[in-house]
């Protein structure tokens, strides 16, 4: 039996007997079981260390949150590690690295953003914003330093759950038939077992490779009351099927003792880019000019990171304002420009937009790069209707 199988007995707690001779040392195995998001389970087994993601410094912060979502009447999901406790064994640990949460509009989520930046938190990465069809769709992340020097990170997606260049999960559905899971007695509003068991499905399918934890959480999310006939019209709607049964072949894999070294060798963005992205295209999902905008997107943010590209990334990003990639769905960078604060209000010069916020003023951009001439544009954009 690998490492692998092994790590995925001990995780889904079937077996707690790890042969540690099979690698060179201890270290290598916990390198290895972080890799596959499974270190929790192995130090919990090995060091007697049970302490999961929410510490209760931690917890403190998000059930502050929490009341603040309440008080805003702030509409919110919890999304995937915390979800994962309603269908884990009370005994189980399940490695976390952060907290996840969908709010349903944008300007709910500057409100959050200005709440969470006045208690001490930062941008972990400069968010990114697009719209569709007069919708925002959001996504960024903040952490804090906590008083033992980790940290906690809390990440957001606004509008719906970015899961590939192309989709978002923004069913209205996710949020008429939300659940509610009692943690520590509080109330915490998540998606149905279905939806939960899709999301899943979407965020395993379209990580660079297969994790040992995926499986795990396959193997317990799909144990609920799930209604397949929804999944099934999901996947078909987001072209996602063959995540589904890959997911399901690696689990059944990792459970009767096979080899699964192909299925975490695979590089699953790649092939889900060509799974997704040619059906949709045959099917009008998404547009020719949608692809090719993306693509020109990817491959101009790889040559950014040399900067003698930077006046041709300039007038890329002029010619993707003039034909409008924002409002067709193409992501673009939130940078923070300075803190000017008011209702959302966006401002347009040249290939950069410009938006005021309850968190403060940003640069919208496509390719992440300040220019001198943008704090004084900001400023003389925003006293035009001061």
């Amino acid at each position: 039996m690998t490492v692998e199988q092994q790590l995925y007995d001990l995780a889904a707690g079937i077996n707690d007997q790890i042969n540690w001779g099979v690698l060179k040392d201890e270290e290598e195995l916990k390198t290895l079981a972080n890799k596959h998001r499974v270190l929790a389970p192995l130090l919990a087994m090995r060091e007697g260390i049970r302490q999961g993601y929410l510490t209760e410094e931690r917890k403190e912060l998000v059930y502050q949150l929490l009341n603040y979502f309440e008080e805003e009447q702030i509409d919110y999901l919890m999304l995937k590690g915390v979800v994962a406790s309603k269908y884990y064994p009370k005994h189980l640990i399940r490695q976390m690295s952060d907290i996840d949460i969908l709010i349903k509009n944008i300007h709910h989520f500057w409100k959050v953003a200005a709440y969470l930046l006045e208690a001490g938190f930062d941008y972990e990465y400069v968010p990114m914003i697009c719209s569709v069809k007069g919708t925002y769709y959001c996504v960024a992340a903040f952490e804090k330093i906590l008083t033992n020097g980790k940290q906690i990170s809390i990440e957001f997606n606004v509008g719906g759950f970015l899961f590939s260049e192309y989709f978002w999960l923004n069913e209205e559905e996710l949020w008429t038939s939300k659940s509610t899971l009692l943690i520590d007695n509080r109330i915490i509003y998540v998606p149905n077992d279905s939806y939960n068991y899709f999301i899943l499905i979407c965020e395993a399918g379209g990580n660079e490779r297969f994790r040992i934890r995926d499986a795990v959480d396959y193997h317990f999310f799909s144990k609920a009351e799930i209604d397949q006939n929804k999944i099934n019209g999901l996947l078909q709607k987001y072209e996602i099927k063959h995540d589904e049964k890959d997911l399901r072949t690696l689990a059944n894999l990792l459970k009767h003792k096979q080899p699964v070294v192909k299925q975490f060798k695979q590089n699953r963005l790649r092939t889900r880019r060509f799974r997704q992205l040619l059906p949709a295209l045959m099917k009008r999902k998404i547009s020719i000019r949608q692809s090719v905008l993306q693509y020109f997107w990817l491959k101009s943010n790889r040559a950014l990171q040399d900067e003698k590209f930077d006046n041709l990334c300039s007038k890329i990003g002029e010619i993707l304002e003039r034909i409008g990639a924002f409002d067709r769905g193409m992501m673009n960078y939130l940078i923070p420009l300075n803190e000017t604060k008011g209702e959302m209000t966006i401002y347009k010069k040249g290939a950069n937009r410009y938006m005021v916020t309850p968190a403060g003023t940003f640069v919208i951009n496509h390719f992440c790069f300040l220019e001198k001439h943008m704090e004084k544009d900001a400023e003389n954009l925003i006293k035009v209707d001061v």
